[in-house]
């Protein structure tokens, strides 16, 4: 009987083993057959070996460099998920990994003589060329309004995350000084001519001028040169010697205001006005700024300390995404760093059932993934996308990008992530470049962390999706008109909801600024707000109206059971009239009411909302219901209709807390109901 059940066991052992195939850097795609001890080099050749019978691919631990994308077209089997597993540390990098020992110090005095702060500096350099690196990318407009292009060649440092390209100044912004010429302003001038078209922004420097500027062809700044929302980076055309005056590369969208108190017209964002300027070599005087000099490929870099043996460079290569799947289903991918790619990292395409869990995605030039429909009409609309337990950061342009489902007809996508931690997804593009950005029909947010953000955490649009059990912290920290959670521009947008969540330290900078934690903008509504804790959650600004929660123009929110602690104020709203509403729907957006999807239709018939939407005499107001108040106003500007049988919020004993946590509330005032409530759901990660 023994020997029976040995022979059984070991029989089960080769099956499983003859069910895995692996992959391993020490492998081979023309020698090896798949098996450990004969494995393939990569991911690509695994693929090729797929089957009903053979359907993981177990992928042994090393750094894999990705030079075209690994395209994963119609693949899938009948009840059997294909499972891709890295097995250790293993990263999929879209990069040329460098020795830090390679770097060579720079002692010419007299080359450095030519930097701002030659003393401070100390520099290093690294001949690309002698690596087989040649491919520098160029510099390309950026931000709001612009085209997404990837990114030129970048460089990652394994000590630290602070590389960035050299500028000036180190910290703070420059001034827009006076204004010779706004340029011309695609936003603003829809029927200009093709004369005022080359027009393009001039002002006088409101600082000193290095002289070395004067004669660089590739000198950029990057900042926001008119409202709060709108970051931009542009190319020097020139500097006049004689007057100071710059003159931009590119049209502005709103055209550009000065950032200088006297000179300064328009006074709206100026608080967060102004920009830095960057790629320069001179530049160079802190640690882990850096330059590619393209002519000759040079590397230069200042290091604070010298490199150990294990240090190493990541210099950017592959504007593709790393692995690209299409038309698929059924595929698990797991335990993988996906990092420095000039493009996005994973995209997902109308597919079903793809699951990404206890992944990383960071340093990509645009966004850590995309998993959504593709704009040809897909196979199918219920995707299923699933990102569990991954972590995205230090993305240039956002986090991820997810979507799915029928908009006309209101089929889910029933996409889902949870157990996520988001921060820093906006090291390029620094406005509108959020941790996660939703579209289409149904897709949860649960159970997830986002923290550290110029701007937005998280975006919005479409219908029935649920954000909840979240943690959002320190949002918006360089912003103005701008929420950690934002949606807006479009009253179909309807069966969504905010629930459960944590927000804390959503302030700006300045106390001129304006930003919130919810913001439903212009005209959006019938959202659903409920049992959420603000703790120092919003900037109100001057015009005071920018509580936790802002909305702009829109109706029918219903805002029950929320708590506010500590915050200047607790929930406003912009009145929009009868006449802005008439213009508002037969004009502005008719297309998204009755084209896009039809809100008379008879899916849209659900939301009670909806009914008589075009009739622009009727009530509309927002409703606010059973909150609790903690050093907070209540509801005091806009349309509410308040049912407050809850308000005073007291807790055991004062509290003396510059940043507010779960714990604290806890600790504070854990005994209330509705906060014992709100916590048993235990927000952020589950560990």
């Amino acid at each position: 009987m023994h020997k029976t059940f040995l022979f059984f066991a070991i029989s089960f052992a080769i099956t499983l083993a003859n069910a895995q195939i692996f992959v391993s850097t020490k492998g081979s795609d023309k020698t090896g057959n798949g098996s450990q001890n004969a494995p393939f080099a990569t991911l690509a050749r695994a693929i090729k070996s797929l089957s009903a019978n053979q359907n993981k691919i177990i992928i042994e631990s090393g750094v894999y460099e990705i030079n075209t994308p690994l395209i994963i077209n119609k693949l899938g089997f009948d009840k059997k998920c294909i499972e891709i597993e890295g097995n250790g540390k293993v990263e999929f990098i879209g990069a040329k990994r460098v020795s830090a020992k390679l770097l060579e110090k720079v002692d010419d005095k007299q080359f450095l003589s030519k930097f701002r702060n030659p003393e401070i500096t100390t520099l290093y350099k690294l001949d690309l060329k002698k690596l087989g690196i040649t491919e520098y990318g160029k510099l390309k407009k950026r931000g709001f309004a612009s085209n997404t292009f990837p990114m030129q060649m970048e460089v990652f440092y394994s000590v630290s995350r602070e590389m960035h390209l050299a500028k000036y100044p180190n910290f703070g912004k420059l001034h827009i000084g006076k204004l010779i010429d706004a340029g011309y302003a695609p936003s603003e001038q829809k029927n200009a001519t093709p004369a005022e078209k080359k027009r393009r922004a001039k002002f006088i420097s409101a600082h000193d001028i290095a002289p070395y500027w004067y004669d660089d062809d590739d000198l950029w700044l990057s900042g926001i040169f008119s409202y709060g929302w709108c970051d931009d980076h542009q190319k020097v055309k020139k500097i006049d010697r004689q007057t100071n005056e710059i003159e931009l590369s590119y049209p502005h969208c709103y055209g550009v205001m000065s950032s200088h108190p006297d000179f300064a017209k328009n006074k709206q964002d100026i608080s967060v006005r102004g920009y830095h300027i960057y790629n320069s070599l001179q530049e160079i005087d802190a640690p882990y700024e850096y330059y590619i000099d393209r002519k000759n490929g040079i590397f230069y870099v200042s290091l604070p300390i010298t490199p150990k043996d294990d240090d190493y460079f990541d210099f950017s290569i592959t504007e593709k995404p790393l692995i690209y799947i299409l038309d698929s289903k059924d595929i698990l991918i797991k335990n993988i760093i996906f990092s420095s790619g000039r493009g996005n990292g994973l995209e997902v395409y109308d597919s079903q059932r793809i699951e990404v869990n206890s992944c990383t995605f960071k340093n990509f030039g645009l966004m850590g993934a995309i998993a959504t429909l593709s704009e040809k009409k897909p196979a199918t609309t219920l995707t299923k996308y699933k990102f569990a337990k991954c972590t995205f950061f230090d993305n240039g342009s956002g986090g991820i990008q997810i979507g799915g489902g029928d908009r006309k007809k209101l089929t889910p996508a029933r996409n889902r992530i949870e157990d996520c931690l988001f921060y820093n997804n906006c090291r390029v593009k620094k406005n509108y470049a959020a941790g996660v950005h939703i579209s289409g029909v149904a897709t949860t947010v649960d159970h997830c962390e986002f923290r550290d953000t110029e701007h937005q955490h998280l975006t919005f649009a479409g219908n029935d999706h649920t954000i909840e059990n979240s943690i959002f912290a320190d949002g918006c920290k360089n912003a103005s008109d701008m929420g950690a959670i934002y949606t807006g521009r479009n009253p179909s947008h309807k069966g969504n909801q905010i629930r459960n969540n944590f927000f804390t330290n959503i302030q700006a900078k300045d106390k001129d600024s304006k930003v919130c934690s919810i913001y439903i903008d212009d005209g959006s509504g019938g959202m659903k707000i409920y049992k959420n804790i603000f703790c120092k959650a919003n900037t109100p600004g001057a015009s005071d109206m920018f509580g936790a929660i802002f909305l702009h123009g829109g109706h029918d929110n219903v805002m029950d059971k929320n708590v506010f602690i500590d915050c200047e104020a607790s929930i406003g709203h912009t009145r929009w009239d009868n006449k802005k509403w008439k213009k508002f729907i037969n004009e502005d957006f008719k297309y998204r009411l009755k084209d896009e999807v039809d809100i008379e239709s008879e899916p849209y018939k659900k939301y009670p909302e909806l009914k008589d939407f075009f009739t622009t005499e009727r009530e509309r107001f927002n409703h606010v219901l059973n909150s609790l108040f903690y050093k907070t106003r209540p509801p005091y500007w806009g349309d509410f209709r308040l049912e407050n049988k809850l308000s005073k919020l007291v807790p055991s004993s004062k509290p003396k807390v510059k940043k507010w946590t779960l714990k604290d509330v806890e600790k504070f005032f854990g005994e209330n109901p509705l906060i014992a409530d709100i916590l048993k759901k235990k927000i952020g990660i589950r560990k």
